[in-house]
């Protein structure tokens, strides 16, 4: 139960961030706040983890976490983020959503791990739910914008590639039982360090904070913390604990609903009918990945 209380809060803080990362996005470029929050982040990581258990890990895990970190973290967030700054934290976690079954792919492939009917079926209910929360969205606003479709094709990859570091992710934590999460971020975010720099040479800018507004610096340094630090800390807490990667990642991808119960809530607007069937989907899905062993 652990494992899925911290993924649905993780989601939750995830939600409130992306709010965050769409304006900052907008404002300036993505790879300049990659490093920002990287930064942020893996301050308060390398903090907690000299403070808690150190920065000990078996060197046969470090290959795996330098690896997600590099593919899951570095490169991924480049083009997540570009998501959510040009097509919106909706539609951008609406697509992503979709990650469990690349994870459930790459588990086996790479690793042979399986995974139950039981919790296959509650991944399905979830995808359902999500399919109703997209018929919701439709019937409400347009879902797909000529601006977003553009993007569309960046998001995916940045899907597969986060996919792919959680599944590499989950190996390291099997390699090293006793690996905690602050630890295993320290060494996944240190990929990130040498990419964004590149990245920013690339296209001749500057990573000084010095022309950034207050206000800007406050929702960076806010986002960075709720949404990279601790829901990332919670995140890959939940995927060490013992359980298939895809089963987190499927909690992890209900986002969306409680996004739409937040502009619901904010618009004081009523939902129609596909909002109660995701609702009835949802919670369909959840008891079944829950219950089934």
């Amino acid at each position: 139960m652990n494992t899925y209380l911290l993924v649905i809060c993780a989601s939750l803080l995830w939600v409130v961030a992306t709010q965050f990362y769409a304006q900052i996005g907008r404002a300036i470029p993505i790879y300049r706040f990659n490093f920002y929050k990287t930064c942020i982040a893996f301050t308060l990581f390398l903090g907690g983890a000299i403070v808690g258990n150190g920065l000990n890990v078996l060197p046969a895990a470090l290959p795996y976490l330098f690896f997600s970190g590099l593919v899951g973290y570095a490169l991924a967030d480049l083009f997540i983020f570009y998501g959510f700054a040009k097509a919106g934290p909706a539609r951008t976690l609406m697509i992503t959503s979709f990650e469990p079954s690349i994870i459930a792919l790459f588990a086996y492939i790479f690793f042979d791990h399986t995974i139950n009917l039981g919790k296959l079926s509650g991944i399905f209910m979830v995808f359902l739910c999500l399919y109703f929360l997209a018929l919701e969205k439709k019937k409400t606003k347009k879902l797909i914008d000529k601006e977003a479709t553009k993007v569309l094709g960046w998001i995916v990859i940045g899907m597969i590639l986060e996919a792919l570091g959680t599944t590499f992710s989950k190996q390291a934590f099997i390699i090293d039982p006793k690996l905690t999460s602050m630890t295993a971020n320290v060494y996944r975010l240190l990929p990130a360090f040498i990419i964004l720099p590149l990245v920013t040479y690339f296209f001749k800018d500057t990573l000084s904070i010095k022309d950034l507004s207050m206000a800007l610096r406050k929702k960076i340094i806010f986002s960075s913390i709720i949404g990279t630090w601790f829901a990332l800390f919670l995140w890959v807490k939940a995927i060490g604990l013992p359980g298939h990667p895809a089963v987190v990642a499927a909690l992890g991808s209900l986002s969306p609903f409680y996004a739409s119960i937040y502009e619901h809530t904010k618009s004081r607007s009523l939902p129609n009918r596909y909002f109660f069937c995701a609702l009835l989907c949802m919670a369909i899905g959840v008891i079944l990945i829950v219950s089934s062993q």
